[in-house]
C-alpha cells in the first residue's frame, strides 16, 4: 500500500526471514525508505523493441507514478535530450543498472549532437535489491536480471513502474528478524532499538522507573 502523506509506504507484518546477511538487507531497506521521502529524483528506462526496426523506448516516472516524459519509439534524439536536461536538473536517476542506463543515454546523447548533456548521477536499484534478497556480488542471481514480473518485451513505460514497484517492495519490507530463528552470528534486533540516554542509563542503575 503506497501513502503520500507522512510515511510512504505501508510496513509488511515482520516475519522471519532467511537472509546470509541481514545488516546488508536492512541497509538496502533504509536505502529505500530513504528514497521515497525524497523527491528530488526520477526514475528513468530505456527499452529495446523486440521488433525488426529495434526502436528504443525511453520514459520518466516520478515517486507518484506519474509519467513526465515517454519516447516509444524515441525519434528525435534532440528534443529529447534537451526536455531531459531541464527535468533532471538538480536531481538524481533511479535507473535499475545505472551502467546500462548511462551508456543509453550517452548513446542517444551523441545521435543528438549533445556532447556536454550533464544530468545525474545515476542509482542502480538492482545492486540495493541484490542486497535486500542476499544476493550482494552473484552475477548470476535474480538481482543480475531485470525486475521480476517484467513481461519480456517491456516498453520503457512499464520497466519504469516495475523499478518503482521494487522500491516499494523493499520500503514496505519489515526490518525485524528473530535472531534466534537466523544463522547470522551477532546480529540482535536490540541495534535497531532507540539508544538509551545518560538519564536511562542512571535510571537503570538505581532501579528507578
Amino acid at each position: 500500500m503506497r501513502v503520500f502523506s507522512g510515511a510512504v509506504w505501508s510496513v509488511m507484518p515482520s516475519r522471519e526471514v532467511s537472509h546470509p546477511d541481514h545488516f546488508d538487507r536492512n541497509a538496502a531497506i533504509l536505502w529505500a525508505r530513504d528514497l521515497l521521502n525524497r523527491d528530488d529524483w526520477w526514475i528513468i528506462a530505456f527499452a529495446t523493441s523486440r521488433q525488426p526496426s529495434g526502436s528504443i523506448s525511453a520514459a520518466l516516472l516520478s515517486r507518484d507514478g506519474k509519467l513526465h516524459l515517454a519516447e516509444d519509439p524515441l525519434v528525435d534524439c534532440v528534443d529529447f535530450c534537451q526536455r531531459l536536461s531541464v527535468l533532471g536538473a538538480g536531481r538524481q536517476f533511479v535507473c535499475w543498472d545505472a551502467e546500462v542506463a548511462e551508456r543509453c543515454l550517452t548513446a542517444i546523447a551523441a545521435a543528438a549532437g549533445e556532447l556536454n548533456l550533464a544530468i545525474g548521477p545515476f542509482l542502480s536499484v538492482q545492486e540495493q535489491h541484490a542486497r535486500f534478497v542476499g544476493e550482494k556480488g552473484n552475477a548470476s542471481g535474480a538481482s543480475a536480471n531485470l525486475p521480476a514480473g517484467l513481461p519480456a518485451g517491456a516498453d520503457a513505460q512499464v520497466f519504469t513502474r516495475a523499478i518503482l514497484d521494487v522500491v516499494f517492495q523493499m520500503a514496505g519490507s519489515s526490518q525485524v528478524i528473530d535472531a534466534a530463528a537466523t544463522t547470522a552470528p551477532g546480529w540482535s534486533a536490540a541495534f535497531y532499538k532507540p539508544k538509551s540516554t545518560p538519564a536511562d542509563k542512571l535510571k537503570n542503575l538505581f532501579g528507578l522507573k
